[in-house]
């Protein structure tokens, strides 16, 4: 109910199609798009490339500066469910239980050295990896620019890693931003079966029950 009323003062109603716009790392629009479809959210998307893309695209009079006004609140807001559109998210309890699962392809997208172990970032208790994962980096289904990959790219990225559409993947970086941006390709790549670890690494490295 709480979230009804963001989506009214914001005048986002069911119908509504929401273009979610960053700089030049897709991380923030990502997490925001992935928040929103885990809501049931159907008409969320990521502005490929940012808003540097934006103002290629558009004629410089469509561009503004300034405060803007509030829009008006939406009469029939969206209402927040408890059903997906793409994919969910899964936490510590569901990730532990599933360690050896061969049904589950646990997949860390951080960057080679935090998976490795040689590099302890954002003040982790310990360094490496959750026992049974593979590793591809976000930033590999990125472009030169930060923008996603096309969708016929990505699928192949993703099949030269050993992944089916068909495949249950979990994903899991840091704290969930990168993960969020890998889901966001997974989905344009066409895999849905694919959750997201939110607490990811951060959480998982501060208890010390976790292997």
């Amino acid at each position: 109910s709480a979230w009804a009323d963001v989506f009214r003062d914001l005048a986002i109603g069911r119908r509504t199609r929401v273009l979610l716009v960053g700089g030049a790392s897709p991380a923030g629009p990502s997490a925001a798009w992935f928040f929103l479809q885990r809501l049931g959210f159907p008409r969320a998307s990521v502005v490929n490339g940012g808003f540097a893309a934006l103002k290629e695209a558009l004629p410089g009079e469509l561009l503004v500066s300034g405060p803007l006004a509030p829009p008006a609140p939406a009469k029939k807001p969206f209402v927040p469910t408890s059903r997906p559109v793409f994919a969910t998210s899964v936490d510590k309890a569901f990730v532990h239980a599933h360690l050896g699962d061969g049904d589950v392809i646990l997949l860390d997208v951080r960057r080679p050295a935090e998976f490795e172990g040689s590099e302890v970032t954002k003040g982790n208790p310990r360094g490496g990896r959750i026992p049974g994962s593979r590793n591809l980096p976000h930033a590999t289904l990125l472009d030169e620019k930060g923008a996603f990959l096309a969708p016929e790219a990505l699928r192949g990225k993703l099949e030269a890693a050993g992944l089916k559409p068909s495949d249950r993947v979990v994903l899991y970086c840091q704290s969930g931003g990168r993960s969020s941006v890998a889901t966001a390709a997974f989905t344009a790549a066409g895999f849905r079966n694919v959750e997201n670890y939110l607490g990811s690494f951060g959480e998982w490295s501060a208890d010390a029950s976790c292997p």
